[in-house]
This record gives structure tokens, sequence and C-alpha cells, in this order.
């Protein structure tokens, strides 16, 4: 594993923001074998990792940000999502930023272009956005800095797959990479589809993950296709494509729990109340996660 890693990618990591995604980020690096340091202006942020500190010795907690940049061969920023607050942020990195340094932002919300945008480092920083957890989840949708040579990108991309991460490199920046496309267009029709009396939000669930779910673990929607077949996929899509939603606004039973503070887990009741449900919980999706996870992998 080491000789892997000192492969890929030998330098210190930083990792720039110690919420949720933050911590999971420099755990999955710290427990694959890199040189980690975890940073936070907020010390009480900083308190909440310590736990997974203590789990590795190479994942070091840091809240001044010249320690935790300089040296640093690959800056990963996971801060809160404003534009405003990243610009500032990279702007106060400068200083420590040594030549040959990568940025990659875990954004999910902005382009490339927008964060790039003045900066003097711009040909250096690009895109790693990560799926929560992301110490568990495979998938990390990358897009490439503009100037970095293809050798120093496939190093990064190296180093993920040593992390056993599955990364997906994006031709072009676009908002919402992939993934997110796809599960806002899943998301707008399964809205639709209890907006209109159809089903519950128990069943349209139950039918993601008891059914067309479990086959897209196993095989994507093009291959899905080719499987069925394109011509009888050419069938459906002619007979279903006019009767599927195609709002472009925020579906009013989103905005509905928004205005009543339905917030979803972090608020203890969304679409469902999960103070009286304890199945619910995100650990036991995690749990879920990682035994499917595992099974895949031969291990379960």
């Amino acid at each position: 594993m080491d000789e892997m890693m000192n492969k890929a990618f030998p330098n210190v990591i930083a990792v720039l923001g110690a919420g949720t995604m933050g911590c999971n980020i420099a755990k999955l690096f710290a427990a694959n074998g890199c040189r980690t340091r975890l940073y936070d202006a907020n010390t009480g942020a900083l308190d909440n990792a310590r736990p997974i500190a203590n789990d590795f010795g190479n994942l070091h907690l840091v809240n001044r940000l010249g320690d935790a940049v300089t040296d640093a061969g690959l800056v990963v920023e996971s801060i809160y999502e404003d534009l405003e607050a990243k610009r500032e942020l990279y702007s106060a990195i400068v200083p420590f930023l040594n030549d040959g340094a990568v940025v990659f932002s875990n954004t999910s919300s902005f382009s490339l272009a927008e964060l790039s945008s003045h900066l003097p480092f711009s040909d250096r920083i690009g895109l790693m956005h990560f799926f929560n957890p992301a110490d568990v989840v495979p998938l990390v949708e990358v897009v490439k800095p503009m100037q970095l040579d293809r050798a120093a990108f496939d190093k990064i991309l190296d180093l993920l797959k040593v992390c056993h991460k599955v990364p997906v490199v994006l031709k072009k920046d676009i908002p919402g990479f992939i993934a997110n496309r796809l599960q806002t267009a899943v998301l707008r029709e399964a809205c639709y589809l209890v907006a209109q009396g159809i089903a519950e939000e128990a069943d349209v669930d139950a039918a993601m993950r008891d059914g067309i779910g479990l086959r897209w673990a196993c095989a994507g929607p093009f291959q899905i296709a080719d499987y069925g077949g394109l011509d009888i996929w050419s069938k459906v899509l002619e007979s279903l494509l006019v009767g599927l939603d195609d709002a472009v606004q925020v579906p009013d039973i989103i905005l509905g729990h928004v205005r009543e503070g339905r917030l979803g887990y972090k608020a203890g009741h969304g679409f469902y109340d999960y103070e009286q449900d304890a199945d619910s919980g995100l650990g036991t999706y995690r749990d879920r996660l990682l035994r499917l996870l595992a099974a895949s992998r031969g291990n379960g």
C-alpha cells in the first residue's frame, strides 16, 4: 500500500473545512495511508473531528491555514456552499501554496469558471465532488484543472483509486455534474407522482430502492437500455416521455416542507418523521451502504 501511495501521490494532503464532508474526506485519505491535515478556523468543528484523528496517527487537526497548506501537494476545499466564502479562502491560501500544489473544490453547486475567476492559481484548481458519506460512496466526479498536465492529473486519479474510489472525469464543466443531474431528474418525477396522488412517498422510495435501484447498482442507464434492447426502449421512451414532469421550478411538495421547517433528517422531520422511526436514521443508511459495498466486493 505504501508503495502504491507513493507512486500515486507522495505529498501531504490538506483538507479545508471540518464539516461532515470535510471530516469524511480527511478520514478517507488518512485511512488509506496519506499524510493528511484537516483545517478549520472553528475550534468546535475540530473538536468534533478529534475522535477521527485519534484513530489515525497520520491525520492532524490544525486551526491555522498556513499550518495546513504549507508544503501540501494536494488541497481539497470542502467548506459550506457560499461562493464568496470560498473565494476568500482561496485568496487566503495564496501565500502558503507551493508551486507544485493543486487545489480541488468539493463543491456541488458552483462551476469551475466561477470558483477560479481572478485567482492567481486559476490554472491549478479543479473540482473533486465526493458523495455523502464521502468515506463510503465510491463515486468521485472530477473536473481537471485547466493547465494541469495529463501525467499529474493521472496521479490524482490514481490516488482516488488507491483510496477505493471510482473517479469519473467530466469532459465539460457543467452545473450539477453527472450524478446530481440524474438525481434531480428522478426527484422531480418522484415529487410529481406524489403530488398527482399516484403513490405515497414510501411506495415511490420502495420502487426505487427495491426495484430499479438494485439494477442501477449493477449497471448504469445505458447498460440497462442495452440489456433491455434499444428497440424496446425506443418504444418505452416514445410512450412515456410526453407524460413525464417537465417543470423547471422546485416542486411545491418540497417548498411546502421547507416553509414548515420540515428540512429532513437534520430537523427530525421531512418526508418522514425520523424522531419516531429509528430505522430511517443516517446510521442505518450508512450501514446499508457498507453492506451493499461489501457484498459487491465479495466480502459479504
